[in-house]
């Protein structure tokens, strides 16, 4: 991932990717892969001292034996704040 801050404003942006084979014992190997994959990325503003207001987004895909899995797969987007005192 990278994070850049310029301020009172923080970007940050990340990327995963993972893969695996996983077989059954005693089956013959199919070689296909379990995938997992996300980006995201978010805006983070200091409003005022010890409050942080965040907008940031997530795309995610994951797949089973080279099938999507829905269950673990969509986009969001998100809205947050920190609060500290």
């Amino acid at each position: 991932g990278v994070k850049y801050v310029s301020g009172d404003m923080t970007f940050t942006v990340g990327y995963l990717s993972s893969s695996s084979v996983d077989e059954s014992y005693g089956t013959a190997g199919s070689g296909v892969k379990d995938e997992k994959s996300h980006v995201s990325a978010s805006v983070d503003y200091v409003i005022a001292s010890g409050v942080t207001g965040t907008v940031g987004y997530r795309d995610q895909e994951g797949s089973d034996e080279n099938t999507v899995l829905t269950t673990d797969s969509g986009s969001s987007w998100y809205i947050g704040a920190n609060i500290s005192f």
